[in-house]
């Protein structure tokens, strides 16, 4: 999906969902386990950084971000990460609601929808973001809340 691209060239209506756009063209999506892929959200939004469509997908347990075309080439190998550049991403028409009957497509709804702000997340930005998200919530786990320092006789 390019800058001029109009969202509804390629999302699909809710009856209509076995006709989803192909990914690897216009743009790529990159997966994310939802814990991380939320918090990458708000961290995103957070540093001022534009996000582009974001799709929750709960059967998946992840969210898929939107990326520019190529991004599969050079995606990092990130734990919980997986960038697709082949296959159909079926989507519920932008800028609906569950009482509308389009809110949910397969189990996917938006989190941030087509046209809500950039047509893609900087892939660079997730890379980084999707990072430290992942090594915030390892150290929450391990119960590690930053290094402690000892004060050695002088």
């Amino acid at each position: 999906m390019t800058s001029g691209t109009d969202a509804g060239t390629w999302a699909v209506p809710a009856d209509a969902a076995a006709s989803a756009p192909r990914a690897g063209r216009l743009w790529d999506a990159v997966r994310v386990v939802r814990p991380v892929g939320l918090d990458a959200v708000l961290r995103l939004r957070g540093r001022g950084v534009a996000v582009g469509p974001v799709l929750d997908v709960p059967p998946r347990g992840a969210l898929e971000f939107v990326v520019p075309a190529g991004t599969a080439e050079s995606w990092p190998p990130l734990p919980g990460t997986t960038c697709v550049r082949s296959g159909r991403l079926p989507c519920p028409v932008p800028h609906t609601r569950s009482a509308e009957g389009q809110w949910v497509v397969r189990g996917r709804r938006w989190i941030v929808p087509l046209g809500s702000t950039a047509a893609f997340t900087d892939p660079d930005e997730l890379a980084e973001t999707v990072t430290g998200a992942a090594a915030h919530r390892a150290f929450a786990w391990l119960g590690w809340n930053g290094p402690r320092y000892a004060l050695m006789p002088g």
